[in-house]
């Protein structure tokens, strides 16, 4: 069996850039992807391509450059401990978990963009999409897409364990899928949401993935799967409007995956942007000069719409 073929070199080899949605369309159905075997695929989209698969703590951790894991370990209990002591003030108690569930209440803590382990995916290719074409209309987006088959289970699935914050850097680096959670949130289960999650605080998941695809080989888990296999899509930054149009028609947009006011909001500011893309180009200013001034105004505060 060969060694797994390291992060970026792997990915940039099973990587696609799209001409159009016809196209995007048409890779899932080559993939197999659709009807009853949608779920045989995790998707996360992020808004720019040069991203890699940091969870939001990871992140953190990289700000303040650290690489330590008894650090990190210390900086993550201090962020729960500070939700835990206060979550019951806003939480509706049914939602609130057990004081030792720690994945639970990582996933309470994700849902409310606090910094966790946790990276958000979704079983849906076109939320996947979405995310990815929603923002940032200026850079390259991208969807990721990892086959659930690579994924331990059964006895092989310690997400659980890899919750619990140990001050010791693992012997060996895991990489889970969460696809079920007692008291999903509204938003979770609009967006079809899931979580991979690993037992080292510092790991990049795109740097884990390669090596759980090396282990399902060799335990023999791909055997009926030989088809499934992790890749990336890119979606070029002239083709987001079109891509969100598209999305809108099949109602994927963010007034049905933010539930309540906030979607509404987001949802309006999508049209907004959609029916400006449709101006005729006589009555638009030069758009150079328009965002360079906006740049030296400091104006661009507008709502990020990527998962964490």
């Amino acid at each position: 069996m060969s060694q797994p073929q390291g992060g970026k070199p792997y990915w940039d080899s099973v990587t696609r850039t799209l001409g159009s949605w016809e196209e995007f369309n048409r890779e899932l159905g080559d993939r197999g992807i659709g009807g009853v075997s949608l779920a045989s695929y995790v998707f996360r989209g992020q808004v720019n391509s040069m991203w890699t698969l940091k969870p939001s703590l990871c992140r953190v951790l990289d700000e303040a450059a650290i690489r330590n894991h008894v650090a990190a370990y210390s900086v993550e209990l201090k962020a729960l401990l500070a939700f835990q002591s206060q979550a019951h003030l806003w939480v509706a108690p049914g939602m609130l978990p057990q004081r030792d569930d720690h994945l639970a209440w990582l996933a309470l803590m994700q849902h409310y963009r606090a910094p966790t382990r946790l990276l958000d995916w979704t079983l849906s290719p076109y939320v996947g999409v979405y995310f990815a074409v929603a923002e940032q209309w200026d850079r390259d987006g991208v969807l990721w897409a990892v086959p659930t088959v690579f994924f331990p289970t059964g006895p092989y699935d310690r997400s659980r364990e890899c919750a619990d914050m140990m001050p010791d850097e693992p012997s060996q680096r895991e990489l889970y899928l969460v696809r079920w959670l007692f008291g999903q949130t509204d938003r979770m289960a609009a967006q079809q949401g899931c979580f991979t999650i690993s037992n080292d605080p510092l790991a990049d998941h795109a740097d884990l993935i390669p090596a759980l695809r090396h282990e399902a080989e060799a335990r023999g888990w791909l055997k009926p799967f030989a088809n499934r296999q992790p890749f990336r899509l890119i979606v070029p930054a002239k083709q987001k409007p079109a891509f969100l149009g598209h999305l809108h028609l099949m109602n994927v947009s963010a007034r049905a995956l933010y539930p309540g006011i906030e979607g509404l909001g987001r949802h309006a500011y999508e049209q907004a942007r959609l029916a400006s893309e449709q101006v005729p180009s006589g009555l638009r200013a030069d758009r150079g000069m328009v965002m360079a001034n906006a740049g030296r105004a400091g104006s661009g505060n507008q709502p990020e719409a990527h998962p964490e």
